[in-house]
């Protein structure tokens, strides 16, 4: 029996660190991993009212956004998502609480005879999300919830949720990403990610995507007879702007117009996430109040997307992993820091952060970019596209040793001829960030750095610009 949440954890990565001499880094996913050893145990745990969320950016904000949603209706509401930021009990939520140690530690011990059951072969291994999602199942049948919101993982064919049956899905944008484990291209990502959508469903909603992905979806959802709702046909967002509580908008669906609603986040991507996710509750809820609606989206947290962290330097932390993404962080800066001069064309800051205000002849605030990106992610194409801002650029490495970093990283940006260095650790980099005299900090990277970021600081409070 387990007793402490080492003990449990332990647990739900054991059969995977097992198998982790036989497994060589660069083998993909349809060779070494396994949804089928889960399958019997999840169906079994599956009591219906599933909705499951994929795609390569937004997931987790989409069923945040859904959670909270769904609650306002009156529904109890399960969510289960990965990874987490500080604690690993952040994976399993019941209505925005976080599972307690004692309640999963005593649904690790129900599951534990199931899973040492599973006969594996040589060098595979039962995924810990397999485990893991066992566990939310097991924790949500116990208390009965409404409806179960399922973030995927990386994909979907190899993903240990593609057990579960769904009555609704969500697709969020895909692109070119995970491609050690996905695939080298668009087309098989989006397959991979497509097998989501199922017959019986009663619908799927599609962010705005590629046209080549879109008819990878578009066929998938014909080969099952499911119906596919568009992000702009069917719903979408207008009157996008940035204000001192993050940004405000108007959702368009087919039953409403929900006029000046707001987020405590930064990005027009955030809008249109919660235009996807607005869309979809009021299908299953019916049309929704906006009073309920407004005072829903008003209570969303999400550590280390586009948080400030500190203001002196003005530090912003953000999961940013991909060209795409860097796009949006530079969208962000560029609306609330910054400001172009049509008369230069020079970029002048907009207005300082203690919300003074800044004459524009101020010069261009001088940006510092720290990228800890591991090395099967896209880190050039990312320093590519904050190079246009940014004056110092920093590559760096976490304490994470699933994930992999090398100096050979910057030698590959210098190459393009951006001017980089690698530094051997995240505090260092930081470090130097700030005695750069940089008056702007980017802290971008993935998830695990957010973890290390706030864990060393301590401080997991959300702020916005």
């Amino acid at each position: 029996m387990f007793i402490t949440m080492e003990e449990a954890t332990n647990f739900i990565y054991q059969s995977y660190m097992e198998a982790q001499p036989y497994l060589s880094y660069q083998t993909a996913d349809r060779q070494k991993r396994n949804p089928d050893y889960t399958k019997k145990l999840l169906q079994e745990l599956d009591t219906g009212n599933n909705i499951l969320i994929t795609g390569s950016k937004g997931k987790g904000s989409v069923a945040r956004m859904l959670s909270k949603l769904l609650q306002a209706g009156g529904k109890d509401v399960g969510l289960f998502t990965s990874p987490h930021v500080i604690v690993f009990n952040e994976r399993i939520q019941r209505n925005d609480k976080n599972i307690t140690e004692k309640e999963l530690i005593a649904c690790c011990n129900e599951i534990r005879t199931d899973i040492e059951h599973i006969h594996t072969s040589k060098g595979s291994y039962v995924s810990p999300i397999g485990i893991q999602c066992a566990l939310a199942l097991k924790f949500f049948q116990k208390n009965n919830v409404d409806v179960k919101i399922m973030e995927c993982g990386k994909g979907v064919r190899y993903d240990d949720t593609r057990n579960l049956s769904r009555s609704y899905g969500v697709i969020n944008p895909i692109f070119l990403e995970h491609t050690r484990e996905l695939g080298k291209d668009l087309k098989t990502i989006a397959e991979d990610k497509g097998d989501l959508i199922l017959p019986h469903m009663k619908a799927v909603y599609v962010a705005e995507q590629s046209q080549e992905v879109l008819e990878v979806l578009q066929k998938r959802a014909a080969e099952c007879k499911v119906s596919l709702k568009y992000y702009g046909r069917d719903f979408w967002c207008e009157d996008v702007c940035y204000t001192e509580q993050g940004m405000e908008f108007t959702v368009i669906t087919q039953r409403h117009r929900y006029q000046k609603l707001s987020l405590p986040l930064l990005g027009s991507f955030q809008a249109k996430n919660c235009a996807l996710a607005l869309a979809l509750a009021e299908e299953v809820l019916g049309q929704q109040q906006e009073e309920k609606v407004r005072a829903a989206l008003a209570k969303i947290k999400y550590p280390g997307r586009m948080e400030i962290i500190s203001k002196n330097p003005l530090t912003i932390l953000d999961a940013c992993i991909h060209p795409k993404a860097a796009v949006q962080v530079k969208e962000v800066l560029k609306q609330c820091i910054y400001q172009k001069n049509p008369d230069n064309r020079k970029m002048e800051l907009q207005r300082e952060y203690t919300k003074q205000t800044i004459p524009k002849s101020v010069p261009t605030p001088k940006l510092a970019v720290v990228l800890a990106i591991p090395m099967d992610k896209d880190y050039l194409g990312t320093a590519r596209e904050m190079s246009e801002l940014a004056d110092v650029i920093l590559l760096t490495k976490i304490n994470n040793p699933h994930y992999h970093f090398s100096p050979e990283q910057a030698e590959k940006v210098r190459a393009e001829g951006i001017a980089c260095e690698f530094i051997n650790n995240l505090k260092e980099a930081r470090r130097r960030a700030e005695s750069s005299g940089a008056e702007v900090i980017c802290l971008l990277g993935t998830t695990a750095m957010i973890t290390e970021v706030l864990t060393e600081q301590g401080s997991f409070s959300y702020r916005i610009l």
